[in-house]
């Protein structure tokens, strides 16, 4: 299994794609602590599913990994840095991270300084 996935496995960075075994959409799980409690199972089940690909001999289990990176604008709307995390950029911005979140959430400018963007707020991205 991939290195970088299994480092996601430990944060919110992996979301699970459930399928029946003719390859039909179940499910789709944000954070594999939903799929355990959907399934009734530990987390430390879910963990190892990526190795076999099958559950329970009725379901397919696909992960992927989350984009989680903040794109950080000045007020200009001037790119200044892409973080890998909210956690790195709230770091780099000296704030904490529960109000990077906010921020990102609302798209709002903060304290006339900067702007947070998740992949999916980013209106400066294709986001078909």
């Amino acid at each position: 299994m991939d290195t970088k996935l299994k480092l996601s496995f430990r944060s919110r960075g992996v979301s699970l794609k459930v399928f029946d075994l003719e390859n039909n959409l179940i499910n789709i799980f944000p954070t594999l602590t939903s799929a355990a409690k959907y399934f009734k199972v530990s987390h430390k089940t879910l963990n190892k599913t990526p190795n076999m690909g099958i559950y329970d001999d009725k379901f397919i289990f696909k992960y992927e990994l989350k984009d989680l990176r903040v794109w950080i604008y000045d007020s200009n709307n001037n790119l200044l840095m892409i973080s890998d995390n909210a956690k790195k950029a709230a770091e780099w911005c000296n704030i904490p991270t529960s109000t990077m979140d906010d921020y990102i959430k609302s798209s709002n400018l903060y304290k006339n300084k900067f702007y947070f963007y998740n992949i999916k707020s980013n209106p400066y991205l294709n986001n078909d």
